[in-house]
């Protein structure tokens, strides 16, 4: 008894130090499924912000995001992924204000990887208490691919499946557990996000139509609601959407050309997917562009003037 009593305690110490400097090595990993759960601010509905604005403790319940702007200024609010928030928003004011002839202020709430259906939700958020005067959609990159890659239902956001779908213990051990995160990125042994990924037939030809006609159906949603709001200069809040320059890929290639296609009878949305045709080589990959190569302040120079020529002053 005496000897099994032993064995139970040295079992004991033996696995509470396994345990312990598991979770210890675990702190110092790599690990994506922590820094997919951990690195987003979450805002009801919209998911996460700006990393820029969260940094500068920027939060729709106590910031007024435009407290630098002028009483009389045009406040302009733009939406967009990753490849939106190099946008430079002085630059943006500027060029704004030359084709206006008035003071604008722009707001640049751009996040990585975000949807334009998380956009929609933000206008929700951000119109009622700040009240911007137009409000800019700039995406569809991201619209259509993180399906591909990531939570497979086309308008849901790339990390709704493992937040809010993952049980929180699984994603407790997975996310501090050294030994939990080498089995799931082995051999994906506590939840398998691809037998799910492969339920919903990632782009097939059926799945790459829902694809394109969700990206639409959210623009159109998200006029309505922006137009619902009061502005100074407009009456009501104004409401245009760009359709992004990146490089075409393959594996999506019927949900671009269905996108190209409806975005030609609306009046709302313009299509800028050759803006960097003629300008070299500017891209870093299949999206994202080279700071220098003045691929960002050209997209800019686009949109304002678009921009200004659909909404004047009077």
């Amino acid at each position: 008894m005496k000897k099994v009593l032993k064995f139970l305690n040295i079992f004991i110490v033996s696995l509470f130090f396994i345990v312990l400097v598991d979770f210890l090595l675990g702190q110092f990993l790599n690990n994506e499924q922590k820094a997919v759960l951990n690195s987003r601010e979450h805002v009801p509905y919209f998911g996460y912000m700006n990393l820029g604005l969260m940094e500068n403790k920027q939060y729709f319940d106590d910031v007024n995001f435009f407290k630098d702007a002028e009483k009389d200024d045009v406040k302009v609010a733009i939406f967009g992924g990753s490849t939106g928030q190099p946008l430079s928003e002085q630059y943006f004011s500027n060029k704004l204000s030359e084709k206006l002839h008035k003071k604008v202020t722009v707001k640049n709430f751009s996040a990585a990887a975000q949807i334009h259906r998380q956009h929609l939700h933000a206008i929700l958020e951000l119109l009622p208490k700040y009240n911007p005067d137009i409000v800019i959609f700039y995406g569809g990159f991201n619209d259509l691919w993180v399906g591909t890659w990531a939570d497979p239902r086309p308008g849901y956001p790339y990390n709704f499946y493992y937040v809010r779908e993952v049980p929180t213990a699984t994603k407790f051990f997975v996310e501090n557990s050294a030994i939990c995160m080498l089995l799931q990125e082995k051999f994906n042994l506590f939840f398998s996000p691809q037998k799910f990924w492969k339920s919903v037939f990632v782009c097939t030809d059926e799945w790459q139509k829902i694809d394109a006609d969700k990206y639409i159906e959210t623009l159109g949603l998200a006029k309505k609601v922006t137009e619902t709001f009061e502005s100074k200069y407009y009456g009501k809040t104004r409401f245009v959407a760009f359709y992004q320059p990146f490089q075409d890929a393959d594996y999506f290639e019927k949900a671009q050309k269905m996108v190209q296609e409806k975005i030609k009878g609306l009046d709302y949305v313009y299509d800028l997917h050759n803006a960097f045709d003629g300008m070299g080589d500017v891209y870093t990959d299949i999206c994202h562009v080279k700071e220098d190569s003045g691929a960002n302040e050209h997209i800019i120079d686009l949109m304002s003037d678009i921009t200004a020529k659909k909404f004047p002053l009077k």
